[in-house]
């Protein structure tokens, strides 16, 4: 599946998020599940420069991971899904679902935002944004922010 829905993950990187912030020593670092899918070398040299490791070049942060994806193929190869249908029915409703669904399993995405004239709000049913790649030129750190913030509040 391509798809996850707001619940744990959200909860687990708030509660990190206060813990890091609490221990008063630096900005959080964030990198991703997607980020490690798609160049695990690229965030090992991320989280290696974050906290102040100095490796050899090709050094993994991530090489005792044993499993390189969660997630098996593609959800709409599966004969019993109609993604037609699904499709249709997460276009009225669930904008950030079907980008999502239609995206590949390495893009990363903000959390699905929902708003209206008074108010801001998580929301399954909220619009979402794909978030930037991780920088490898300048190595650029992943604010924690981006996850949460509307995509025209930054950018």
């Amino acid at each position: 599946s391509k798809m996850t829905g707001i619940g744990d993950q959200e909860f687990s990187s708030s509660v990190a998020y206060v813990a890091a912030k609490n221990t008063k020593v630096q900005q959080p670092h964030l990198v991703l599940y997607e980020d490690v899918m798609r160049d695990q070398l690229h965030a090992s040299k991320h989280v290696f420069k974050y906290v102040g490791v100095k490796v050899k070049e090709g050094d993994n942060f991530f090489n005792f991971t044993k499993q390189t994806r969660l997630h098996g193929d593609d959800i709409c190869e599966y004969d019993d899904v109609n993604c037609t249908d699904w499709k249709m029915k997460l276009e009225k409703d669930y904008p950030c679902l079907l980008k999502q669904l239609d995206s590949n399993s390495t893009v990363a995405w903000s959390v699905p935002i929902e708003s209206t004239a008074d108010k801001t709000k998580l929301s399954i049913q909220g619009d979402c944004h794909r978030l930037q790649n991780l920088d490898t030129t300048n190595h650029t750190d992943r604010r924690y922010e981006e996850l949460y913030l509307h995509r025209s509040w930054y950018y």
